[in-house]
């Protein structure tokens, strides 16, 4: 996972759940050794920024249901969707940076870790607090709209929902990006 990235050496989950990077001493030391032999503008402009994946919107799909995951998964690549799966939030969190998805689709009930804490470690990390997030559930009521909302979700849909509905809602927040706070005609679709 950490392979082309040269400043960081693992990652590790503390007892409460939080992910943190492990950077890697020895790289670090060179990085700074290399820096104050050149100009600081040179040693700036010579480190390149990550690329952007290219080619079809990259979905990650994160849901306890196997059945979700899958079919999803076919659904969204017959439409030309490149897909991840992830069975809770704690896979998520491993496959996420290798992945870089465009946005994800969130369940909210999920063992280990679930949609509302994973939205919350997403919202915390300055590389993902922009990152497009769908909650999908079945806990439609009120309070969890509005709990997701304060996390820092971009939309919800309930389940079931019809596969229109979910290609619209991907459309749009991918020609968008994220915004919390506006409104989406396709969260109020009735299933």
């Amino acid at each position: 996972m950490f392979k082309s990235c040269r400043l960081y050496s693992a990652a590790t989950v503390a007892p409460d759940g939080s992910v943190y990077l492990v950077p890697d001493m020895a790289e670090l030391a060179r990085l700074a050794e290399t820096a104050s032999a050149l100009p600081l503008v040179l040693a700036v402009e010579e480190m390149p920024a990550p690329a952007e994946p290219n080619g079809p919107p990259r979905v990650l799909v994160v849901d306890d249901s196997i059945t979700v995951r899958r079919v999803t998964e076919k659904f969204l690549n017959s439409r030309e969707y490149t897909v991840l799966t992830a069975k809770d939030g704690m896979e998520a969190l491993e496959r996420i940076a290798e992945f870089q998805p465009n946005v994800v689709l969130l369940d909210i009930e999920m063992p280990r870790m679930d949609g509302f804490e994973l939205l919350g470690h997403l919202r915390r990390d300055p590389q993902w607090a922009r990152l497009p997030v769908i909650m999908i559930s079945s806990r439609t009521a009120q309070k969890h709209r509005e709990h997701a909302e304060a996390l820092g979700a971009t939309g919800f849909l309930g389940k079931p929902y019809q596969n229109d509905v979910l290609l619209d809602a991907l459309q749009e927040v991918l020609a968008s990006g994220h915004d919390a706070n506006n409104t989406h005609e396709w969260e109020d679709q009735p299933a």
